[in-house]
């Protein structure tokens, strides 16, 4: 069993565990009219999203980041937009349709989790 599934299982008491869709990032395709258009791969994953605490929130000031903020902890490997790599923008969308971007991957690990922070997208 994966120290994931483990801490799932005892949050998930707490704070139930949701399906979201990812949308990874894939490129992008560009349009007759020229603007690029992102494309995405989507995945459906089991994740747990909670609020940030008073120090993530004091931390997300720092780094200039306003706006609906959550974590969110998946089996899943999240990217935050890497300019240089071009890789990331990668997107959660919730059960309500609700759209959010990762913003900052707090942890990556080698067993295939993740624990990043996401902002609510506005239309």
């Amino acid at each position: 069993m994966s120290l994931l599934d483990l801490a799932l299982g005892v949050c998930g008491t707490l704070n139930a565990n949701v399906l979201v869709t990812l949308k990874t990032y894939n490129g992008f395709t560009q349009t007759p009219g020229g603007p690029r258009v992102p494309t995405f791969i989507n995945t459906t994953i089991m994740a747990q999203v909670q609020e940030l605490t008073t120090n993530q929130l004091k931390h997300m000031d720092d780094l200039n980041m306003s706006g609906l903020l959550h974590n969110i902890w998946c089996a899943a490997t999240l990217h935050a937009s890497d300019r240089a790599s071009k890789i990331g923008g990668d997107h959660i969308v919730m059960a309500d349709g609700t759209d959010w971007l990762v913003v900052h991957v707090k942890e990556q690990f080698t067993d295939g989790w993740c624990s990043a922070v996401i902002q609510k997208q506005t239309s």
